[in-house]
C-alpha cells in the first residue's frame, strides 16, 4: 500500500519537471543577458551579435518604460 502511495508522489513528482523547467527557461534567458552584455563588451564580439540574441528583450524594453528602467539596472550591473 505504501509502495503505491510513494509511486504516485514520485510520478507526480516527475510531472511537474517539465512544467518547472519550461518555466525557467524564460527566467534563465533573461539573467543570461547581463554575463552575455559583459562578454560582448569584454571580448571582440560584434555587439550586433547580443542585440540579434536578446532582441526580444530589447523589443520589451522599449515597449515598458517599468521593464526598460529595471532591465538598464540589470545590464548597468554587469558593464561597470
Amino acid at each position: 500500500m505504501e509502495d503505491d502511495k510513494d509511486r504516485e508522489r514520485h510520478f507526480s513528482v516527475l510531472g511537474l519537471l517539465p512544467l518547472g523547467s519550461l518555466l525557467l527557461i524564460p527566467v534563465l534567458y533573461i539573467l543570461s543577458s547581463g554575463p552575455a552584455l559583459w562578454v560582448t563588451v569584454n571580448a571582440p564580439l560584434p555587439a550586433a551579435l547580443w542585440d540579434v540574441v536578446y532582441y526580444p528583450l530589447t523589443f520589451c524594453r522599449d515597449l515598458s518604460p517599468q521593464f526598460h528602467e529595471t532591465f538598464q539596472r540589470y545590464l548597468d550591473f554587469w558593464t561597470k
